[in-house]
């Protein structure tokens, strides 16, 4: 991604004022993003990807001045799924589903196949389906508020440049 790449995405980030966690949970909105980016810069980049690199730059903002834009009070706030939507047992399930998965709940968002596994397990061992953006709000709130594992992720290859030519 060129240094000008990186400021039109940040351009349509702010416009935006959906800060990255909410994108995870709203796959419309980071479709929307996505297309528009795409359109902007003749570009092939999946909504996944998208959501990685605003992840990756942000992470970065906090070891090495990423300086990736920060929304502040002025963000959009959209509604997290009710805790009260599982049962106890429910969120034990997919407490351990989580750490089956060994996977940091940041990929999630990046991986559509990830989500959609998350989705699947949960069923298969519930009975239920929900759907794997409302499972996903709920790790992402509990693990914001500290009530939830932290599993090390480890930083994919695909942006290993990102500091190529990003002023």
């Amino acid at each position: 991604m060129t240094s000008d790449e990186a400021r039109l995405l940040e351009m349509l980030y702010l416009a935006r004022r959906v800060p990255t966690d909410q994108y995870s949970k709203n796959p419309r909105l980071l479709a929307g993003l996505a297309s528009d980016w795409n359109e902007l810069t003749a570009r092939g980049d999946s909504p996944g990807d998208i959501l990685h690199y605003m992840f990756t730059r942000r992470k970065w903002q906090k070891h090495k001045d990423g300086k990736w834009p920060c929304l502040g009070p002025s963000h959009r706030k959209i509604a997290s799924p009710s805790e009260d939507a599982l049962t106890k047992e429910e969120w034990m399930i997919l407490r351990d589903i989580y750490k089956e998965m060994n996977t940091g709940s940041d990929n999630f968002g990046f991986e559509g196949g990830l989500a959609k596994e998350l989705e699947r397990r949960f069923a298969a061992r519930t009975g239920r389906r929900i759907p794997s953006t409302t499972l996903l709000g709920l790790i992402f709130a509990k693990r914001k508020r500290g009530e939830w594992e932290h599993i090390s992720e480890v930083i994919r290859e695909a942006f290993s440049d990102i500091d190529d030519g990003v002023a």
